[in-house]
C-alpha cells in the first residue's frame, strides 16, 4: 500500500508515492529543504486523517519552529498537539541510560499516540553526544524495526558530514533514500530532488528540480524521464492545417500536417512572430483551440502590433479560440516551463501552438547539453497529442543558416522556414524560403515577403539572388 505525500509530481518522481510503513532517508546539506518537505508532507498527512509524531532536534523550541511553518499555506494550526506531535529529540535522549532507553521510550509514546507517521529530525542531533556510530546505526534499526510492526511510515532527516556521512548512510539500511541539493549555474540557484534508492518500487531516475514558496515545494520531474513514453500514437492519416498565407500554404503543399513540428528561422523583424500569430488566427477562425505561448511580448503590446497588420489576434483572444500564455525571461525553470505548457494544452485542448522564442527555453536550462534531449521529449510528446507547433527561432541580422548552431534540432522537426533579408538599392527587403518539408513535396524559392495594414503576402523576385559572403542576400549582378 502506498503512503502518498499528496504533493503533486513527488508521488509521480516516486511512481505512486512512498511506501506505507517503510523507512527513509532524506538527505542534504542545510538549506536544501528537508525539514520544509517533511513538514509539509506531515501535515498533507494529518489533513487526510493522519497522525504524526515529529522529533525535533533543533534547539529553538517548537513555539519558535513553528512559528516559521505558519508562512506557508499548507500549515494548519489546529494540527500541533492534534494531529502532529512535536517532541524535542534531546529531551528524549538520556546519555546516562544510552540509546535502548530512548528506543524502548520511543516505542511506547508510538503506540500511545497511534501515530502513521514519524519524523527524525535529523540524525546529526546525536554526533555530540556520547554514543559510538555503532549504537547509532543499532537505535536507527531497532526504530525502524518498531515502526513497521506499527505500519508507520519511518523519515530520518541527515545534513552530510564527511566522516559519518557514509556509515550512517549504508549500515542504517533504511528503504529509501532521497538526496536534496542545490546546484549552481552562472548565477543561478536551483533545487535538486533525486532518488537513490527505493526498495520495491521504481521511480523516476535522475535529479529533479524543485521549488519552495509560500504554497510549499513545486516538483518538476524531467521531461525526458517524466514523458519517456508519448501518451497516445498519432494517427497515419495525413491531413493539412492552412497557415493562413494563401502562397505560403501553396508553397506548402497545402499546408502543415496535422501534429508536424515547424521551425520559423530568421534574423529579429522578418516576420516571424507574425506568421506564428497568422497560423494561430487561421485556426481560430475554424473554431480551433489555439494557444500563443511567449516570453517577450505582452498580450497588449502584440495585439496592438498585429492590429496593424490586419492579423484581428485579440478578437480571438477575447472570444476565447486563442489561449495567450506569457511568461518573462527571468529565472525560469525549464521542466516548470514545460510542465506550464503541457498543462494548457491538455486543459485548453489545444490543436494549434505558437512557441514565440525557443530561446525562452535555452535561458531556463542549468544544463545547456540537455536542449537536445528536452525538445525531443516536448516534440514527441506534443505530436502524440496531436498539437500542430510552429516555433520561432532567432539568427542574427547578418548570420545564415550554415552558422545557426541548432542543426542538431533540426533532424527531430519536420519543416523549416527561413526568412532574412536582401541587400537593394541601399535598403533591406524580406524574403522566405523552405529549406525542409519532411512530408510531402514544396516549393524551395526564395519568395519576397511583404507586411503591412493587408496583411501578410508573398511575391516573386523580379531579379536572381546569391548569397553574400556575410550572410544577407543581395542582388545577383551579371557580367
Amino acid at each position: 500500500m502506498r503512503f502518498k505525500s499528496n504533493i503533486g509530481a513527488l508521488d509521480d518522481i516516486l511512481k505512486g508515492g512512498f511506501i506505507k510503513g517503510a523507512s527513509y532517508l532524506l538527505k542534504g546539506h542545510p538549506g536544501t529543504g528537508k525539514t520544509v518537505l517533511t513538514n509539509e508532507i506531515a501535515f498533507r498527512h494529518a489533513s487526510n486523517g493522519g497522525r504524526v509524531l515529529y522529533l525535533s532536534g533543533l534547539a529553538e523550541g517548537n513555539e519558535a519552529f513553528l512559528e516559521h511553518l505558519k508562512a506557508f499555506d499548507w500549515f494548519d494550526q489546529n494540527a500541533p498537539n492534534k494531529s502532529i506531535y512535536y517532541y524535542s529529540l534531546l529531551s528524549m535522549v538520556n546519555p546516562d541510560e544510552g540509546l535502548e532507553s530512548f528506543t524502548q521510550n520511543l516505542t511506547e509514546l508510538l503506540s500511545k499516540l497511534e501515530v502513521s507517521m514519524l519524523v527524525i529530525d535529523s540524525l546529526q542531533t546525536f554526533d555530540p553526544l556520547p554514543f559510538e556510530l555503532d549504537e547509532v546505526r543499532i537505535m536507527v534499526n531497532k526504530v525502524k524495526a518498531a515502526a513497521r510492526i506499527l505500519d508507520i511510515t519511518l523519515f530520518v532527516l541527515q545534513t552530510p558530514n564527511i566522516t559519518v556521512q557514509d556509515r550512517h548512510q549504508e549500515q542504517a539500511d533504511l528503504d529509501g533514500i532521497i538526496s536534496l541539493s542545490v546546484s549552481c549555474f552562472q548565477q543561478k540557484r536551483v533545487r535538486k530532488i533525486e532518488v537513490l534508492k527505493l526498495r520495491g518500487s521504481d521511480y523516476l531516475l535522475g535529479p529533479h528540480s524543485f521549488k519552495i514558496s509560500d504554497s510549499g515545494c513545486s516538483f518538476f520531474p524531467r521531461l525526458e524521464v517524466y514523458y519517456r513514453d508519448p501518451l497516445r500514437v498519432t494517427s497515419d492519416v495525413l491531413t493539412k492545417s492552412k497557415v493562413g498565407i494563401e502562397k505560403l500554404d501553396a508553397m506548402l503543399g497545402g499546408g502543415l500536417v496535422k501534429g508536424s513540428m515547424t521551425s520559423l528561422l530568421g534574423a529579429p523583424g522578418t516576420g516571424k512572430t507574425s506568421i506564428g500569430v497568422q497560423f494561430l488566427c487561421e485556426g481560430a477562425q475554424e473554431k480551433e483551440s489555439c494557444m500563443y505561448f511567449g516570453f517577450y511580448e505582452t498580450i497588449q503590446r502584440l495585439s496592438t502590433k498585429m492590429d496593424g497588420l490586419s492579423i484581428p489576434l485579440k478578437k480571438f483572444i477575447d472570444e476565447g479560440y486563442i489561449k495567450y500564455v506569457w511568461q518573462p525571461v527571468l529565472e525560469n525553470d525549464l521542466d516548470e516551463l514545460a510542465e506550464r505548457l503541457l498543462d494548457q494544452v491538455e486543459e485548453h485542448k489545444v490543436t494549434r501552438l505558437f512557441i514565440d522564442g525557443i530561446d525562452g527555453f535555452k535561458f531556463a536550462t542549468d544544463h545547456p547539453n540537455r536542449i537536445f534531449s528536452f525538445w525531443a521529449s516536448l516534440c514527441n510528446e506534443l505530436r502524440s497529442r496531436e498539437v500542430t507547433v510552429i516555433f520561432s527561432e532567432e539568427l542574427g541580422v547578418f548570420q545564415s543558416t550554415k552558422n545557426t548552431g541548432e542543426r542538431e534540432l533540426a533532424a527531430i522537426i519536420e519543416n523549416i522556414v527561413y526568412l532574412g533579408y536582401v541587400e537593394h538599392k541601399n535598403s533591406l527587403e524580406r524574403f522566405l524560403s523552405i529549406l525542409k518539408v519532411r512530408e510531402g513535396n514544396y516549393d524551395p524559392q526564395y519568395k519576397k515577403f511583404t507586411m503591412n495594414s493587408n496583411g501578410l503576402d508573398l511575391a516573386n523576385f523580379d531579379r536572381d539572388l546569391r548569397l553574400f559572403r556575410h550572410g544577407t542576400y543581395m542582388e545577383q549582378t551579371h557580367g
